[in-house]
Formats: structure tokens, C-alpha cells, sequence
């Protein structure tokens, strides 16, 4: 896989800056070197360039032996800088395309924080250390759409009532549940108790229905699912893209919103306390992308539920 990246639509400048947060693997076995010596030796190239460059870097091991024989840098640098297209260059003439990936890391100024009205969220981003399962996994069916016939792209509709153990809730407010491929969609599953407050605070933007609990145990608070029915405008065309060349060359759908959101700030006329993008994340499968109000930011916040949350930069 080549995590190599072209940056276009350059019209969208922000003050934010963009770091590239990268790990290059130099593995002897792996890449194909005549011989240990001449591991060694472009190892040493590698570190003269991170060296000369002064590119801040973890490096681990140190001294690779014949025995452990690979190497491991983590770097960090302005993305589309200086350093990152001199990094490019060098990595190609070493042929080391195929051993880098990298994620794009955001530093908003105080003024993009305390102006961004929405902010995007995840909910429950450490889901998949949890074990909980998937409603596919209690009856809830599913209608499964290719989007993209040629990188199986898919897309999931739920076709009736969710069916979930609501003992896997415990004591949280709310659990997002992320699409997974090969058996269903994306859903958001809350208490009884945030569901009064939501309701005590008048929130905005969504409806609930009830979860069909599988469990035995006929005593447990009730649990809702909670669909989000205030869609945003499309993003702006002012907003940055970045292409990967790992992409879908047919629908070119993943990463390329890798940037925070960019909106028009003269669509922005009807925001709602909770809001989905008009434009479905894929990662591969299709799910939406949640935008909270600042006002639902600091409630979660009060309840101490944990969660990243960005925000969108308006355009003038």
C-alpha cells in the first residue's frame, strides 16, 4: 500500500496547522536487501536524513542486530512543508514508498474553537476494546448496498426494530456503534437517564425509538436508539482535499475528507443541537458523520462522557 498523498484545492486556507504524524518501517527480511551490511547502510542514510533535516524523531532500536532486524521511526512534521516534500523526495530514491503510513494531526487556533457553532464527534471511539456486539448479532436485519462495485464499498439500512443486549449499556449514557462490513450498520444506543435529560435540556435534532432488549433479565432501564434527522448543507467547495493513491480510483471515496469540515458560514442557517453531514464517512463501510451544537458539547461534558470532538471551520 502507498500512503503517499496529494493536497489539493488550496483555496480553503485556514489558520489551523496541519502535522503529519508518520512511522516508517525498515524491515531487513522485508525489504530485500543483499545483504545485513547494506541494511545497516540505508539505515544510517535515514538517520543522517531525519539528522540533517533536524525532523523531531523516535527511533527504535537504536543499533538493529542480525537477530532483531528491523527498525521503526516515528516523525512529525508540517504537513506540505519544506520537510514533508523533501521527505517524499528521499523515501521514492530509496524505493521505500510502500514502508510509511501516516494521519493528519490539527492544531485550531482559540479563535476556530470559540467560534466553531458545530463540532465533529465520536461518541464512543474506543468501541472495539469494549467486546460489545453488534445488533446484527440479536436479529436486527439489515439491508446490505454496494456502493462502489469495484472496491466493495458498502452501505447499510436498517429494515426494522433494533434488537440488542441492554445489559452491555451498564452504567453509560451512550454507546455509538460503528458499521462493520460484513454484518450491519452504524448505531447510537442511549439510557433511559440521558434520554430525560436530553429531554429536560431540550435538545434538538433527533427522535428515539425503543430498543428490543434480548436479555432475560426484564428488570433492566430501558435503552432507545437515537436517529439524528437534521441533515447539514454540502461542504464547502473551498474545502481542502487530500487524495491518497490508495484510493478507490472508481468512487475515490476514503480519506479524502481528511481535513476538519469546511462550511459556508451563509448555509449554516438552521442548526440543530445534534446534526449528520450531508457527506457519509467511509472507512470501508458507508455511516454517518455526527455534529454536536456547543451546547450539546458542554452537557456531555457535565455527564463526563469522553469523547473527541473537532471543530468545523467556517468560510467567509
Amino acid at each position: 500500500m502507498v500512503w503517499y498523498s496529494l493536497y489539493i484545492n488550496m483555496e480553503g486556507k485556514t489558520f489551523m496547522k496541519a502535522n503529519l504524524i508518520g512511522t516508517l518501517e525498515l524491515s531487513y527480511k522485508e525489504n530485500k536487501y543483499i545483504s545485513f551490511e547494506n541494511f545497516i547502510f540505508v539505515k544510517e542514510k535515514i538517520d543522517l536524513f531525519f539528522e540533517d533535516n533536524e525532523i523531531k524523531l523516535k527511533k527504535k532500536p537504536v543499533n538493529p542486530t542480525p537477530r532483531f532486524n528491523a527498525a521503526f521511526y516515528d516523525f512529525s512534521f508540517e504537513y506540505m512543508s519544506k520537510k514533508h516534500n523533501k521527505f517524499l523526495e528521499f523515501i521514492n530514491e530509496l524505493g521505500l514508498c510502500n514502508t510509511w503510513f501516516y494521519y493528519l494531526d490539527f492544531e485550531f487556533t482559540k479563535k476556530e474553537k470559540n467560534e466553531s457553532p458545530l463540532f465533529l464527534v465520536r461518541m464512543f471511539p474506543d468501541f472495539y476494546a469494549t467486546g460489545i456486539k453488534h445488533p446484527s448479532e440479536y436479529g436486527t436485519k439489515y439491508e446490505k448496498t454496494f456502493i462502489c462495485p469495484k472496491c466493495g464499498a458498502t452501505k447499510f439500512s436498517q429494515l426494522g426494530p433494533l434488537f440488542w443486549d441492554t445489559r452491555q449499556m451498564k452504567k453509560r449514557y451512550v454507546v455509538e456503534i460503528p458499521a462493520r462490513r460484513h454484518i450491519g450498520g452504524h448505531a447510537i444506543i442511549i439510557s433511559e437517564k440521558l434520554k430525560n435529560i436530553l429531554e429536560q435540556e431540550k435538545i434538538s435534532g433527533y427522535y428515539l425509538k425503543p430498543v428490543n432488549n434480548v436479555s432475560s433479565n426484564i428488570n433492566l432501564p430501558k435503552c432507545y436508539q437515537l436517529f439524528i434527522n437534521n441533515i447539514l448543507p454540502p461542504l464547502s467547495k473551498k474545502m481542502p482535499l487530500v487524495y491518497y493513491v490508495e484510493n478507490c480510483a472508481e468512487c475515490r471515496k476514503y480519506g479524502q475528507l481528511a481535513y476538519p469540515l469546511h462550511y459556508d458560514k451563509n448555509l449554516l442557517t438552521d442548526l440543530k443541537d445534534f446534526n449528520i453531514a450531508s457527506e457519509e464517512q467511509l472507512s470501508p463501510e458507508f455511516q454517518p458523520r455526527v455534529l454536536f451544537s456547543r451546547k450539546l458539547i458542554d452537557l456531555f461534558k457535565i455527564l463526563k462522557i469522553k469523547m473527541p470532538a473537532k471543530p468545523i471551520i467556517l468560510v467567509e
